[in-house]
């Protein structure tokens, strides 16, 4: 090979437009060098960025009634997180109680609405610091008392509990336990890098993810089939986003 000229892996160029339009992707190599290459890509990821445009753009059809509506109310942004902050802890108590499949659906229209406070506070201009803490600190806090509801549904109820698979509360407690941590975790991450100066909104598992598949989950009496996949991609959301930290701490 002439010196300087790096040799082009056969397949290189497919699995960079792959990248290109999917993002990072999990696989493994067999062989190398000259031999032979067998790449498996396991979790193609769909493009963040477009279904979250698509989904604002489906939020804004209702939302924008409803700021309206609570502009003629002159409900503040604030009170309006500390309500949906109740509204979560509401939904925690149905789960807890046992209506599983109804706290499910709760769960979804209550973070439905969770960019309300923020559309008001632009809407009335009172856009301020201590807000968006106070916001994400009841994001945090929403998302936490509905898995502690899910550990009290889990404790108290009957076998099989009325799920898919779920014989063995064994199994069940601790991965709401690495869900709950892992999404908390995720959350950290992303507060810590933007502290620091540095973008970052990658991962497959956003906070809008953990709450679409959580909550249809329970809605279809089947959390326990959404618990392994969750808890899974949420620690490899974490690796991805400390990856891409990483990255733009280098090129800093």
């Amino acid at each position: 090979m002439a010196a300087g000229r790096e040799k082009v892996r056969p397949g290189a160029a497919a699995d960079r437009a792959f990248s290109t339009a999917y993002g990072n992707w999990i696989g493994f190599r067999l062989g190398g060098g000259d031999g032979f290459v067998l790449t498996l890509r396991i979790i193609p990821r769909v493009p963040n960025a477009m279904l979250e445009r698509t989904g604002r753009k489906l939020l804004a059809i209702v939302e924008e009634p409803l700021v309206r509506t609570l502009v003629r109310w002159r409900l503040t942004p604030n009170r309006l997180t500390w309500l949906g902050l109740g509204l979560a802890a509401g939904t925690a108590l149905l789960i807890a109680s046992g209506f599983l499949r109804v706290g499910g659906l709760a769960f979804l229209l209550v973070s439905a609405t969770d960019s309300l406070d923020g559309l008001l506070a632009r809407r009335t201009d009172q856009v301020t610091r201590f807000g968006s803490c106070l916001d994400s600190t009841c994001d945090r806090l929403s998302e936490a008392l509905v898995l502690l509801g899910l550990v009290a549904y889990l404790q108290q109820c009957p076998q099989p509990c009325g799920m898919v698979f779920l014989h063995d509360l064994r199994w069940s407690l601790p991965l709401v336990y690495v869900v709950m941590a892992a999404s908390l975790t995720v959350s950290y991450v992303k507060a810590r890098a933007e502290g620091a100066g540095l973008e970052c909104k990658t991962g497959w598992m956003q906070r809008s993810e953990r709450i679409v598949a959580l909550g249809l989950g329970m809605a279809f009496g089947a959390a326990d089939v959404v618990l392994v996949p969750l808890a899974l991609l949420l620690v490899i959301t974490i690796g991805q986003r400390l990856a891409h930290i990483a990255r733009l701490d280098r090129t800093a």
